[in-house]
């Protein structure tokens, strides 16, 4: 099995786990890979349970992060 499978294999198991006690459940992970050729990024995701919650709350994580930038871009902008 190739790293790229064990890895896509370790984010299913991740979330089978996690569904098991939770509603839903949705993994996301990156990793830096050399292919001998050229430096890429591998990425995976795997999701369990209701894909509307899973939705709703990464959106809701997305709005979140994007209010965090710009209260931090009000506070920089006001020490000029």
């Amino acid at each position: 099995m190739s790293e790229r499978e064990t890895l896509e294999k370790m984010v299913e198991d991740a979330a089978v786990k996690l569904s098991e006690h939770c509603d839903s459940v949705r993994v996301f992970v990156t990793k830096h890979a050399v292919d001998g050729e050229s430096d890429t990024t591998i990425a995976f995701d795997h999701g369990r349970g209701n894909i509307h919650a899973q939705l709703g709350q990464v959106m809701e994580w997305l709005d979140i992060q994007r209010q965090y930038q710009r209260n931090w871009a009000i506070r920089n902008d006001k020490k000029e």
